[in-house]
């Protein structure tokens, strides 16, 4: 006989599954009941002591909702009357078969985790088509490398002849090597040429908002022959959810992400908190990245874009894992180690534009 896989060594030693397991050259797994209980790959019926206790706790709750606190405990034809043995029939058997599903939904899991184990760095990992076309996002929680794996990006777009903007609020950008632009609310003009980081992290996020919202009307307004990419770091703190309620703060910045690219302007996003961005945004990617994520809100709007396999392998990622889609098509990547860029040759032009903060109050 073959020798056992992984999967069925973990599946034999799960306490609720008393199956069996038979592995054939073919890699096919077969499920055999065991000969001493029936086995779940069937609908079948509970034993009567089971169904029995079922249905006298389904009688005993009706009593006490009707008021009756010491009822007498019934009796079989009793039961059958009042329609607690049909219910607890059903009950049972949807449980049973409920936990055979389950079986087979984590049976495929750990045979599709099985083929995708051993990885090995990505050289492919990224499509400057797609992100010219659609823009790209990198979504996954704090350390799981997706700063890491933008400025690899971002590398892959300088070779490409790309100038990238982009607008940094937690100082994670100064050891590529671009021009940085300190950006305070008392500054009134900002200039910069070529490459560029916009270090935002001195600014409220109101503030943000206004330098990012102008910033996209400039760079709207301005001529250009080559492609342009901003790049919004920590985005859910300038385009948090709802934010096309508000045409007038973010008017620019929809511009920029909806028509951009009849201006040879497109966008990135990074976010560690995905269901706090805007699903605009989002949904307007085809490119996006998926590096590890737990948190629990998180998981619910990833699975609305992801299949169940892909989306519950997020738990378990390393970091620089992660799950890469390119519109229909979806893998398991892992990403190498960030290296220094070196800023590409050529005349660059100069760029800059005034900027005024208004206030309606100042907040404590």
């Amino acid at each position: 006989m073959a020798k056992e896989s992984k999967i069925e060594r973990y599946l034999c030693n799960k306490p609720q599954i008393s199956f069996r397991i038979r592995a054939f050259k073919n890699g096919n797994v077969k499920v055999k009941s065991d000969s001493r209980q029936k086995g779940c790959d069937r609908m079948t019926t509970p034993r009567k002591q089971q169904i029995v206790q079922r249905a006298k706790e389904i009688w005993f709750n009706e009593q006490f909702k009707n008021g009756i606190m010491n009822p007498n405990v019934p009796e079989e034809c009793e039961l059958k009357e009042c329609g607690a043995w049909s219910q607890a029939v059903s009950e049972l058997m949807a449980n049973e078969s409920r936990k055979y599903v389950e079986y087979q939904d984590y049976a495929k899991y750990m045979e599709f985790m099985e083929k995708i184990e051993n990885l090995e760095p990505s050289k492919d990992f990224f499509d400057v088509e797609t992100a010219l076309r659609s823009g790209f996002a990198i979504f996954g929680n704090s350390g799981s490398g997706k700063t890491n794996l933008c400025k690899l990006i971002v590398d892959q777009l300088n070779k490409h002849g790309i100038t990238t903007f982009i607008l940094d609020s937690s100082k994670q950008w100064f050891d590529v090597g671009f021009n940085v632009v300190s950006v305070e609310r008392e500054k009134g003009y900002y200039q910069w040429k070529g490459n560029t980081i916009f270090d935002l992290s001195n600014l409220a996020i109101w503030d943000k908002v206004t330098f990012t919202d102008k910033l996209c009307e400039h760079l709207l307004e301005r001529d250009r022959s080559q492609w342009e990419i901003v790049i919004f770091e920590e985005c859910q703190l300038f385009i948090p959810n709802n934010a096309l309620r508000d045409l007038k703060r973010y008017g620019n910045i929809l511009k920029l992400v909806s028509i951009g690219r009849n201006y040879h302007l497109r966008y990135g996003l990074v976010s560690q908190f995905p269901s706090y961005v805007d699903k605009f945004f989002v949904r307007n990617t085809m490119l996006r990245y998926y590096g590890w994520i737990h948190e629990p809100n998180d998981m619910r709007y990833v699975r609305q874009l992801l299949s169940k396999e892909y989306a519950e392998m997020l738990k378990t990622l390393k970091v620089g894992e992660f799950v890469y889609q390119n519109g229909s098509q979806i893998r398991k990547i892992q990403v190498p180690l960030f290296q220094k860029l070196v800023p590409s040759s050529g005349k660059q032009a100069k760029s800059g534009f005034n900027i005024e903060y208004q206030y309606a109050e100042v907040r404590a």
